[in-house]
């Protein structure tokens, strides 16, 4: 009941939680499969309703509200059964994750990045111009405070091995642009361009002569060609 505690609570804020399965299966370090059977039974046993909001372009979901569903007896005094009690200390340290994460996440998103033609940007801007150079497909809801999080700090940390953050999106489109189906496979992520194989290579050293061969490394002060639509922000 650890997780009925944790919507109990998000609820509580605003009268309905907007946690995705991924949040809450990266809170709780479990398989997301994990967190949709636990929600499943939750509204089985009528202690969670969920409702799904759909793309009426994509038909895909896009975000999902859960409330708690409330209970009167002939008193319309409100019935808590023993099942549905929450360990409070507990779930108000699990809380405090959730809002420390949030909190992190836009003081970072938030942080003066790169002065590009007189005007600072903020790894909002830098963070949501990456995101949009990956494949609709593998796009990270940008509702997750978790997900967005970490892709932050996986390319600002790019950026202090002096990966310029525009070199960085181009490197992306142009993979998916291209036609070798390895590095697409692996390119999964901002994060996976950090990982290395067995000589200590990082990924993003491998496909640079690749897909910018003119380019291998551009640092920050480098003058590098912005796109219009580059400040149209989402995250």
């Amino acid at each position: 009941m650890i997780l009925f505690g944790e919507i109990n609570a998000l609820c509580a804020q605003k009268g309905h939680c907007w946690a995705t399965d991924s949040y809450l299966a990266a809170l709780y370090n479990v398989h997301i499969s994990t967190i949709n059977k636990s929600i499943s039974r939750l509204k089985k046993f009528n202690l969670i309703k969920a409702k799904k909001f759909i793309d009426p372009q994509t038909k895909k979901v896009i975000k999902r509200s859960i409330q708690i569903c409330q209970y009167n007896d002939g008193n319309n005094a409100q019935i808590h059964s023993k099942n549905r009690q929450v360990d409070i200390g507990k779930n108000a340290r699990e809380n405090n994750l959730t809002n420390d994460i949030k909190n992190k996440k836009e003081s970072l998103l938030k942080t003066p990045c790169l002065d590009y033609d007189g005007e600072i940007l903020d790894f909002r801007t830098i963070t949501h111009q990456i995101y949009l150079a990956f494949p609709e497909s593998l796009r990270i809801d940008p509702y997750d405070d978790l997900k967005i999080y970490n892709m932050a700090k996986a390319i600002k940390e790019l950026i202090d091995l002096d990966y310029h953050p525009f070199l960085i999106q181009e490197l992306v489109k142009n993979v998916f642009n291209g036609d070798n189906e390895f590095y697409k496979s692996h390119l999964t992520s901002v994060q996976a361009l950090l990982n290395k194989d067995k000589n200590e290579i990082m990924l993003i050293s491998k496909i640079i002569p690749i897909y910018c061969p003119e380019s291998s490394l551009i640092t920050i002060n480098t003058n590098y060609p912005i796109e219009s639509e580059f400040k149209k922000l989402i995250i």
